[in-house]
């Protein structure tokens, strides 16, 4: 989960350049002169509270293998994420098997050319082949 969903959830003025999704791809949003300052004070009373609630990687995992990503406060898309960390730890079985069981449901459409491109990038082409969409409103 990227800063700016963590504080959108929590009130955070619509001034915040972080908030918003456009300001993933908005390098302006960025260059703002306090942007550091911002992204530090996110960090400290949102990114590490949620990380001190695990002691270790492998609490990571099984929370999310456990209650899945919703739960413990990643987006939908968390399975990405502990595969990435899973590769990071050289654990590529685990990190390939996370995103087999991701592709093996339907994704949103809106979410299939990402997915598309980074199971590419990380060397999973052939995944990319298994995605599956649904609409937002479809079961």
């Amino acid at each position: 989960m990227i800063l700016g969903q963590m504080l959108a959830v929590r009130s955070i003025p619509d001034d915040w350049p972080f908030v918003h999704p456009k300001s993933i791809y908005d390098t302006a949003a960025l260059s703002d002169d306090r942007a550091e300052q911002r992204a530090r004070e996110a960090l400290v009373a949102y990114g590490l509270p949620w990380l001190s609630q695990f002691p270790d990687h492998d609490a990571i995992v099984e929370a999310f293998r456990a209650r899945g990503p919703l739960s413990i406060g990643m987006s939908p898309a968390g399975a990405l994420d502990i595969a990435d960390m899973l590769a990071a730890l050289g654990r590529d079985a685990e990190a390939r098997q996370t995103l087999e069981d991701y592709v093996g449901n339907p994704i949103l459409r809106s979410h299939a050319v990402y997915l598309a491109e980074y199971l590419s990038k990380k060397g999973h082409p052939d995944l990319a082949m298994r995605i599956r969409t649904k609409d937002l409103f479809q079961g």
